[in-house]
């Protein structure tokens, strides 16, 4: 079972998908989820899709540097990221810095399929919501949600999977 329908569905609904928005697989580990999620959202995947490679990290388990693989970005771009898991937020932060400081990137949107949340996750989101170039994080209700309580409650919105099992 795959929460990419109501990825897609719950994007359409707040009018993320346009001729302006690319969706990021992060890494190769996420790229056939990108591309699942462009074809459920009749995406052009030539057009609409760009692939990072993350590279080696550094004994502090940060990326050394992200690097634009497959396709094009502009500045005028929005960005939606579908990955698996949400655990402590340091891949979503190296792709937010690497989007707005090398491509003048302003508005992301992320898709988590879980949310573990492992500390600090906590702090990073708050400072993500803070930053504003991720405007909003989606992650499903497959585990349980820590009790976080962040400045801006909207920030993180959990969809219910049971609706997969109704399609």
């Amino acid at each position: 079972m795959t929460p990419i329908p109501l990825f897609a569905e719950r994007a359409r609904e707040n009018s993320l998908i346009d001729e302006r928005t690319k969706l990021a697989a992060i890494d190769l580990g996420s790229l056939q989820r990108t591309l699942h999620f462009a074809k459920v959202a009749g995406m052009d995947i030539k057009k609409q899709v760009i692939i990072f490679d993350k590279g080696a990290r550094n004994q502090d388990r940060q990326t050394k540097e992200l690097q634009l693989i497959y396709g094009t970005i502009d500045s005028k771009d929005r960005i939606v990221m579908v990955d698996d898991a949400h655990d402590t937020g340091g891949s979503s932060d190296d792709a937010e810095t690497f989007l707005q400081e090398k491509h003048g990137i302003s508005e992301i949107f992320q898709f988590f399929t879980h949310g573990i949340f492992s500390y600090p996750a906590d702090k990073k989101i708050a400072a993500r919501s803070k930053r504003g170039v991720v405007r909003k994080i989606f992650v499903t209700d497959s585990l349980p949600q820590a009790k976080f309580s962040f400045e801006d409650s909207d920030f993180v919105e959990t969809l219910p999977v049971a609706k997969l099992l109704a399609w």
